[in-house]
């Protein structure tokens, strides 16, 4: 589900995308949501849940930061959306990862 709202395209990721994003499992996740360490879901329906692309890739940029990874090394990255797929660039060198 996409749409845009203040001249930004929100995107609605369900659980099994989230999951395959983040790489945790279901319970971790929601774990996660009662430290106040995972963005929250918002409810869709009824019985549907889903999460902001935006504040999943930014949690998921917040834990490289945080981590080992980027300690000697030049770390720059920009998120971007380009023709419907979300890019994320860093370095000098340019990667990009689909949604």
């Amino acid at each position: 589900m996409q749409t845009k709202k203040g001249g930004y395209n929100l995107r609605i990721l369900r659980m099994d995308q989230v999951l395959e994003r983040v790489g945790l499992g279901k319970s971790t996740i929601y774990e996660r949501i009662k430290e106040g360490t995972f963005p929250r879901q918002i409810k869709l329906g009824q019985r549907a849940v889903g999460w902001l692309e935006h504040e999943v890739d930014a949690w998921l940029l917040s834990c490289i930061e945080n981590s080992g990874f980027v300690e000697g090394r030049l770390f720059s990255h920009t998120i971007y959306e380009q023709d419907g797929k979300t890019i994320l660039t860093r370095g000098e060198g340019r990667k990009a990862w689909e949604s």
